[in-house]
């Protein structure tokens, strides 16, 4: 793998009011349509800096999982990125078995995933500093793209909320 591109789920209401409406896993909160707008426009937005993807890793919650699949449809011309999902991208998994689980992808060379908070802002901090001290936060449907040189070195080439992604694709 040469490009890891990390996305955050789309917007999926609030967590309490789910419950509320008889919600009883939170596993299954799906993207509402203000999530489901964002992230077709944030797809425009990427298809202007990335124009090949091979995967597309999702957790398997309903809501990340959803926004893989958006992603995927709204993505650019030619060849569909695969869709997998992969349970090392839960919330509560430790960075070092996400990374371990998307190391077996050697033969993509861009690879994207798609996953909650506060995991990805952990995982973005293990994938760059070697610990999960100095957090990356990104917001819904935020993007972070990290260049892999080699087995130790990692480089962030860019962190991009969605606004700018929205912006990129109008411009």
């Amino acid at each position: 793998m040469k490009t890891l591109i990390v996305v955050r789920h789309g917007w999926a209401g609030d967590a309490a009011h789910f419950a509320l409406e008889g919600g009883l896993n939170d596993d299954r909160r799906p993207i509402d349509k203000r999530g489901r707008r964002e992230v077709r426009q944030m797809a425009k937005g990427l298809r202007f800096v990335f124009k090949e993807c091979s995967v597309v890793a999702t957790s398997p919650l309903v809501r990340a999982h959803q926004t893989a699949e958006v992603l995927i449809e709204n993505w650019p011309r030619g060849e569909k990125p695969q869709l997998i999902e992969l349970k090392e991208l839960r919330p509560a998994t430790a960075p070092e078995v996400t990374w371990a689980a998307l190391s077996k992808l050697k033969a993509a060379d861009v690879v994207t995933i798609v996953g909650h908070e506060p995991h990805l802002s952990k995982f973005l901090s293990f994938m760059l500093t070697g610990d999960t001290q100095h957090p990356l936060p990104l917001k819904k449907g935020g993007v972070a793209v990290i260049e892999i040189k080699s087995a130790d070195k990692r480089v962030l080439k860019c962190l991009i909320q969605p606004a700018q992604l929205i912006k990129i694709r109008k411009s």
